[in-house]
């Protein structure tokens, strides 16, 4: 009996080798899942967010997207910005952290910025202090 396993794996074209544009935008894509998915833990392990659905999938205008819900990070133009900031800076570095670096960089620089955006919303209520939230960083 012949084994078709085998024989799969013979009629396979061989694939063709990344370019380093490819290898590129591979990384980077990589690099925002990873990102995404730490600020996703971050916010669901320590903010009472039940059933929360995290949405991976590029943004576009489209109605589709527009109807889902949950943490759609892709859609904050804030991240965007901030994952092209971070892709510029290390785009041509020689010694270029790993994977799991830059999205912990990502990560720490957009949840400063959600925490100062937050406290910005805060000043506006009456009994808002500048000092309340003074003893966070120190």
């Amino acid at each position: 009996m012949p084994n078709i396993d085998k024989a799969k794996k013979t009629n396979q074209k061989p694939t063709k080798p990344l370019s380093l544009e490819e290898k590129e935008e591979k990384f980077w894509g990589e690099v925002n899942l990873l990102a995404q998915e730490k600020i996703y833990q971050l916010l669901t392990s320590n903010i009472p967010l039940q059933n929360i659905n995290q949405i991976t999938e590029h943004w576009k205008y489209e109605d589709k997207q527009l109807k889902l819900s949950g943490l759609f990070l892709s859609r904050d133009a804030d991240y965007r910005v901030l994952l092209g900031d971070i892709e510029e800076q290390y785009y041509e570095a020689e010694n270029r952290p790993d994977q799991e670096y830059l999205a912990e960089e990502i990560t720490l620089w957009y949840c400063g910025m959600l925490m100062k955006s937050l406290i910005a919303d805060c000043s506006d209520y009456a009994s808002y202090d500048p000092s309340f939230f003074s003893h966070l960083t120190n």
